[in-house]
């Protein structure tokens, strides 16, 4: 009878060859030779590493693996005959990669014993070969399927430098997020274990947030987006790599960068609840410090909902004048991210309503409410409409009126029959 479990695990195996040769596997243990079938399991096992340091090697560049590779090559000059070299080989790949775990070295080497008794005959059991029964075989293929030959070759900690190459290489070729996350999750996060990702995550981070050198400043950005791509991939699991690791990823931040600490923040408001106090502290003390950073750090207020009450509440003349249109153009699309359309238009009503200064006042319409009047509802318009009737910097400025005419073609679409005599600084 097929084994459901094996037949599934068989196709998902990663390497062709190794795919090939696991067919006789197949064929010995639902014919009964369970004899043969270790022996031929343990020799698709050396295959199966080998093929994939050569992956390594050739496409990856990995030291490691052209270390291993060159010892064992050496090892097979001095002594061809000797399988000595295959004992080796496990040895230098448990410890220079990361391609097994441990208890998948332990299988390995359960299965190598396994197959000396069934290859070779035992003097004192009057040399009969070694008889494994289904159970016993059935077990090795399942453990030898799912913790190697299922497994992508790029599991090397060493893979973090070429890595950084490939995103310095693509920062020009590939623009959109969606882009840079389809590109990293077909080369590298589909071949990842979770080990590997955390310390690729971790070592993003500090290159992002911490290093200051040439390299780095010409890459933080396209890093950013690859700490973004791989938070959201594990968002759980790697929030609670922070919090068991937060002093790593508290301490040393470099507050030059704190744009996109920021912005890492906003995105992800679970980091800083699991960051050290130290930590916390200061970077609520640098927010505190720029009226723009207090416009756009809503985690702080807890829910998006709540940050749109507190900026309403900001009436001081000295906050709004200091916001830039820039910074509300970044606040209006986090609400349109998180499907808060009607907040997000809310939120440019306002501001604009808040302008301080003629030339605020045109940034404004021009950058916030102009592109939007499509989307305006008759109720947003009504509200747009007593912003500019409430403010003199808004109605009283040399362009109100192309402005205002705008805005009353569109009103005038949508209710032709609209009533403007409440709205005496609007021209009907």
């Amino acid at each position: 009878m097929r084994i459901h479990s094996i037949d599934l695990l068989h196709e998902q195996i990663k390497n062709s060859k190794s795919k090939e040769y696991f067919e006789e596997v197949i064929r010995s243990y639902y014919s009964k030779n369970f004899r043969s079938a270790i022996v031929m399991l343990y020799s698709i096992v050396i295959c199966d590493l080998v093929f994939k340091l050569q992956e390594l090697k050739d496409q990856f560049n990995d030291e490691s693996a052209k270390s291993i590779l060159s010892e064992i090559e050496e090892l097979q000059k001095r002594n061809p005959t000797s399988s000595q070299w295959e004992n080796k080989l496990v040895e230098l790949i448990k410890e220079k990669t990361n391609i097994f775990e441990h208890s998948d070295y332990e299988n390995i080497l359960h299965l190598q014993k396994h197959r000396h008794l069934c290859a070779h005959p035992v003097m004192l059991q009057d040399y009969k070969l070694y008889s494994p029964n289904q159970e016993t075989v059935r077990a090795h293929i399942i453990n030898i399927l799912e913790g190697l030959l299922t497994k992508p070759a790029l599991l090397s900690k060493k893979i973090f430098n070429e890595f950084l190459t490939n995103l310095s290489e693509i920062k020009d070729i590939l623009i959109t997020e969606k882009d840079i996350e389809t590109h990293l999750k077909s080369k590298y996060l589909e071949n990842l274990n979770p080990a590997i990702e955390k310390e690729i995550f971790r070592s993003l981070w500090k290159i992002v947030f911490k290093s200051d050198n040439i390299q780095c400043d010409e890459n933080r950005e396209i890093n950013f987006k690859a700490l973004n791509i791989i938070l959201k991939r594990n968002y759980d699991e790697l929030i609670q790599f922070v919090k068991d690791d937060n002093q790593y990823f508290s301490n040393n931040l470099n507050l030059d960068f704190f744009d996109l600490i920021l912005r890492f923040l906003n995105n992800n408001p679970r980091i800083i609840d699991n960051l050290n106090e130290s930590s916390k502290t200061l970077i609520k003390s640098k927010i505190n410090q720029d009226e723009n950073y207090v416009f756009l750090a809503w985690f702080l207020n807890e829910t998006l909902s709540k940050h749109l009450t507190y900026l309403k509440g900001k009436n001081n003349d000295d906050f709004n004048v200091l916001i830039k249109t820039e910074t509300i153009i970044k606040l209006f699309n986090i609400y349109k991210g998180q499907g808060l359309l009607n907040q997000s238009k809310e939120i440019v009503i306002m501001m604009y309503g808040k302008s301080r200064n003629y030339d605020q006042a045109d940034s404004r319409f021009d950058n916030l409410i102009q592109p939007l009047l499509s989307e305006f509802t008759i109720l947003e318009l009504t509200e747009l409409i007593k912003e500019i009737n409430n403010n003199g910097q808004v109605h009283g400025r040399r362009y109100a009126k192309w402005s205002n005419r705008l805005i009353k073609e569109k009103v005038d679409e949508l209710n032709p029959d609209y009533d403007y005599s409440s709205f005496m600084f609007f021209e009907t």
